[in-house]
């Protein structure tokens, strides 16, 4: 028996047989949503369906109780903006995160922080990232991982960018090679700072190879500016800005620089580059900015 329950975001419709529900598909526009564990008296959720939040765009936060013990093939594809998703440990189908662009943290019972941001960043960028292999995120593990990073950064910056011609993406200006290149490069920088902020088991051999590849792309640098790019379009917060800042890639020969490709929507990173500029140094700064 199929039974549809409204909200004011939308609609969940749950599959019933006896005192279980699977929950078959989300409508509507949905942006934050916990899941009840029983969405009738007596009626416990178990099951995520196939397809269940296919394409779901508006939906950022997702809570999953934890009586479910299935999520079914495609189950949260192409949520492209959900950025949070805690779920339990269960079995899960096939592709279930494709086109979860946005993860930021999927967090399981136990797991860590910086777990949860690694696991997440391994499913938007096609890394070692499974459920199986929540129960088991150890050394291991996170040497697979940075292993992963570097193999990606050892590629050339212009690897796939005849495929992306041949398939016809030049339609959307994947055809100019410089940019193309760039936009690499942003990814690998995004990946380094992304595993610097999030430390746990990084050995320090990994981490030299991060920080390395992070200075050599910082603002100014004859090999491109990518790792600042990184945090200004995709990561404008003060966590991140902090790791360029602690490697070394915000000094007196760029800041100035960084602080002009500034819009009026990244005033955080202002602020920041205002303070990291000193108290001395502040009105020296500012009066060499060009109106």
């Amino acid at each position: 028996m199929d039974k549809e329950f409204e909200y004011p975001e939308g609609s969940l419709v749950y599959s019933i047989k006896g005192n279980e529900a699977v929950l078959g598909i989300c409508k509507g526009s949905f942006t934050s949503l916990a899941l009840p564990e029983y969405p009738e008296e007596g009626i416990r959720l178990v099951g995520i369906g196939k397809k269940a939040f296919l394409g779901r765009k508006t939906l950022r936060k997702l809570s999953v109780p934890s009586s479910v013990r299935s999520v079914g093939d495609f189950g949260f594809a192409h949520c492209s903006n959900l950025k949070e998703l805690d779920m339990p440990l269960c079995e899960a189908g096939d592709g279930i995160f494709t086109g979860c662009t946005s993860l930021e943290k999927v967090t399981f019972p136990g797991m860590s922080e910086d777990k949860a941001a690694l696991f997440a960043l391994s499913v938007r960028f096609s890394g070692p990232a499974r459920i199986s292999d929540v129960e088991s995120l150890n050394d291991e593990w996170f040497a697979r991982f940075d292993a992963w990073i570097v193999s990606l950064l050892q590629q050339a910056d212009d690897e796939g960018f005849t495929n992306q011609i041949l398939c016809g993406e030049e339609e959307v200006g994947l055809s100019d090679r410089e940019a193309y290149e760039s936009g690499r490069r942003v990814i690998k920088a995004s990946l380094c700072i992304q595993r610097l902020l999030h430390p746990e088991g990084l050995r320090s051999d990994a981490e030299k190879i991060f920080t390395d590849y992070i200075y050599s792309h910082r603002e100014g640098s004859e090999n491109g500016n990518e790792s600042w790019l990184a945090v200004r379009e995709n990561y404008p917060n003060k966590a991140h800005f902090e790791i360029l800042e602690r490697y070394g890639c915000v000094d007196d020969g760029n800041r100035r620089t960084m602080l002009k490709s500034l819009g009026d929507d990244k005033q955080e990173l202002k602020s920041l580059l205002m303070k990291n500029a000193g108290t001395e140094a502040f009105d020296r700064f500012f009066s060499g900015l060009e109106i």
